[in-house]
C-alpha cells in the first residue's frame, strides 16, 4: 500500500500526441478478461464467455427478470472477482469458483457508475456520488465528490489509499483514511469521455483517437 503520498507532492497530466491512430471507442464497447478456464468478452450490450477446453461460447444473463439491461463497467479485482456495473445492478463473478451474486444496493433506485475495486472495497460513482461498498462488513457508505463536471466520472482507480475520479477536466482524489477531497485540474485540455482506460505502474493512462493522457498519482 502507498502511503498518503498525494498531499506531499504534486500529481502531474502529461499530454502527448502519438503519430499511429488508436481505435478508441465509447468505455465497454469493448473488453476481454481471461478468466482460469475461460475468456470473458464484455461489451455494453452483454457478456460472453468462451471456454478454452471446449471452444464454445455461452452468454452471460446478469438478471434473467430484466427485459433489458446495459453493463456500464466492470473491474477485476486482486481475488479474481469481476465486479459489473449495470443497469440492473451491481454483480461479483468469481471466475474460479463460477458463482454469481447480485450485491444488494442500499438505496431504492439503483444508478449504475464507474467502478473499481481493491482488497476492501468496490467503488461506484454514479452522478455526484462516491459510492464505496465494503467486502467484509456489506455495508453501503456514500460520500459526495466536489466536482464531477457535466459529464460525470468518465474513470476510476483505487490504490487502497486513495481512490481517483477522473473527470474532464482532470482528477478528484478521494483519501480513504481522511475521507477528505484533493483536486488536480488538467493543464490542458479536456479529458474525452470514449478515453480508454489503462493502468500502469505509477499513472492512468487515458487513449482517445491519437491522444494520450497520462495522469501521474
Amino acid at each position: 500500500m502507498r502511503d498518503l503520498c498525494f498531499f506531499m507532492r504534486s500529481a502531474l497530466f502529461c499530454l502527448a500526441t502519438i503519430g499511429t491512430s488508436f481505435a478508441a471507442a465509447p468505455a465497454l464497447q469493448y473488453r476481454t478478461i481471461a478468466g482460469p478456464s475461460e475468456l470473458w468478452v464484455f461489451s455494453s450490450d452483454g457478456i460472453l464467455a468462451y471456454s478454452v477446453e471446449s471452444g464454445a461460447v455461452r452468454r452471460v444473463v446478469l438478471d434473467e427478470t430484466a427485459e433489458t439491461d446495459s453493463i456500464v463497467d466492470v473491474w477485476q479485482d486482486e481475488s479474481n472477482v469481476l465486479w459489473v456495473s449495470a443497469s440492473s445492478g451491481l454483480y461479483s463473478l468469481d471466475l474460479a469458483a463460477g458463482t454469481r451474486e447480485k450485491v444488494p444496493f442500499v438505496a431504492d433506485q439503483f444508478t449504475p457508475g464507474k467502478i473499481t475495486a481493491d482488497y476492501d472495497y468496490v467503488w461506484m460513482a454514479s452522478g455526484h456520488t462516491l459510492w464505496q461498498f465494503d467486502k467484509l462488513g456489506r455495508e453501503w457508505f456514500s460520500y459526495e465528490i466536489p466536482s464531477s463536471g457535466t459529464q460525470g466520472v468518465l474513470g476510476l482507480y483505487s490504490d487502497e489509499d486513495n481512490v481517483y475520479c477522473i473527470t474532464a477536466s482532470g482528477a478528484e482524489a478521494f483519501s480513504v483514511l481522511d475521507e477528505k477531497w484533493v483536486s488536480y485540474p488538467l493543464s490542458t485540455g479536456k479529458i474525452a469521455p470514449g478515453a480508454a482506460l489503462r493502468v500502469d505502474s505509477d499513472a492512468l493512462v487515458f487513449v482517445y483517437g491519437s491522444t494520450v493522457q497520462r495522469f501521474i498519482y
